[in-house]
């Protein structure tokens, strides 16, 4: 209920992964997992896809597929990591995207986590 009183209905721009993420925030009913706890989807996929988004039994936000993965820490954490990369893409000359060993050779010193974020798998 805390879920829906908070997030219901709200409508998100298209994540940078995940093909896009849910679209519209919205509870349904809890599912539960042997030895996991109980966990409830977050909202309707963008497009139809093998996993879907869930709120974990400690209000984590993640993906659920053959595995319960927590991407962020809550609910919170995944709206701030959206409306950052939204903002970003937005205002950005150029975006590149690096994969692979590519990652690994990133200097990011300087730089410091967005605690909003609660990065989890996703910082």
């Amino acid at each position: 209920m805390a879920y829906q009183e908070r997030w219901d209905g709200i409508a998100l721009p298209p994540a940078p992964a995940y093909e896009g993420g849910p679209r519209v925030l919205d509870a349904d009913m809890p599912e539960c997992s042997a030895g996991e706890g109980w966990r409830f989807p977050a909202g309707g996929c963008r497009v139809s896809m093998a996993h879907g988004f869930m709120i974990g039994p400690g209000g984590e936000f993640g993906i659920d597929a053959d595995r319960w993965t927590p991407l962020h820490a809550s609910t919170e954490g995944w709206v701030e990591a959206l409306a950052l990369a939204d903002h970003a893409g937005y205002w950005a000359r150029t975006i590149t995207k690096i994969k692979g060993g590519a990652v690994e050779e990133l200097d990011l010193d300087g730089f410091e986590p967005v605690p909003e974020v609660q990065g989890l798998a996703d910082t």
